[in-house]
């Protein structure tokens, strides 16, 4: 910020028809928030106009977090293995049956993941003498949550699939799995999986699908009546309506609005809970007058 004698110096050396208008300044209320210069307000300042986008809004400098930018072809190629996403259920799924350097474990089939992917506690099973060494990797990996995964590094692995050896490359991260097979091992090795038959094909070998857990949404019904005040959100208690024989994942769950709106409807939030036969369900009620929640109505469902 410029000192008054500062200010005094400049206005000495300044060419004829440059000089400040000092009582000008003075009604504009000093410098510029935005750059600091004198002669403007910070809503007319045209260096952060310079900087606003075609849309109307502000790019943000080099150095500010969470900055969104287009990548250049070069950095597009730099970064191709960032960004992959594990979309593997923790607990229901297809498996197969598989050793890992001389280790039985069983891995996720799944489409949905773009890596392969080995659990860090089935890697420090693997004795010294044959451990893969570990690179560092760029991939940044997403769960089914949306929560990045703590990386270890990626290596190669030998997968043993009865009389069969492949070699994979993997990353190994915390997983609740021994392993996940991802698309990169199924494209290089033409897996077909074949869900009506129940079997793997590993190019020209067989390996039986092996199906865990609970596939599929239930209903979620209200266990008590209450009225929503306009506009306001509340949790309330739901029941999970399980058939005969049932039974609903060991880990999280996903609770999903309803596709049932009718007139009645009243806002159900996107959540992730704790699996128990009872789950809390967040509503909100966004007309200007209250609403009636009544016990066993169907207002969610449960992934």
């Amino acid at each position: 910020m410029m000192t008054l004698k500062d200010l005094n110096s400049q206005k000495k050396f300044q060419p004829r028809g440059e000089t400040y208008n000092t009582q000008s300044n003075r009604k504009r209320g000093g410098p510029c928030f935005s750059c600091g210069e004198i002669g403007h307000f910070a809503r007319n300042c045209p260096n952060s106009i310079k900087k606003q986008n075609s849309r109307g809004g502000y790019t943000k400098g080099p150095d500010t977090d969470g900055s969104v930018r287009t990548l250049k072809s070069g950095e597009k190629a730099a970064n191709k293995d960032k960004g992959a996403v594990i979309s593997a259920s923790e607990d229901a799924g297809m498996y197969v049956e598989l050793l890992i350097h001389d280790i039985l474990v069983k891995f996720v089939v799944d489409t949905g993941a773009t890596l392969t992917l080995v659990s860090t506690i089935v890697y420090d099973l693997i004795p010294d003498l044959y451990t893969p060494h570990l690179s560092a990797t760029k991939s940044q990996i997403k769960s089914a949550c949306g929560n990045y995964l703590n990386l270890r590094g990626k290596g190669k692995f030998k997968l043993d699939f009865g009389t069969e050896r492949f070699t994979s490359e993997a990353v190994v991260t915390e997983l609740q799995v021994d392993g996940i097979l991802g698309l990169d091992f199924m494209k290089k090795n033409k897996c077909l999986v074949d869900v009506s038959e129940n079997i793997f094909h590993i190019d020209n070998l067989s390996v039986p699908l092996i199906f865990q857990g609970t596939l599929g949404c239930f209903r979620v019904v209200s266990t008590e009546s209450v009225t929503i005040p306009a506009p306001s959100e509340i949790v309330v208690s739901g029941k999970v309506c399980l058939s005969e024989g049932q039974t609903l994942p060991t880990n999280d769950v996903l609770v999903e609005a309803s596709e049932n709106k009718g007139t009645d409807y009243i806002l159900t939030a996107r959540s992730l809970v704790k699996s128990n036969d009872s789950i809390p369900v967040r509503l909100m009620n966004v007309e200007n007058e209250a609403k009636d929640y009544i016990s066993g109505h169907n207002y969610c469902t449960d992934v």
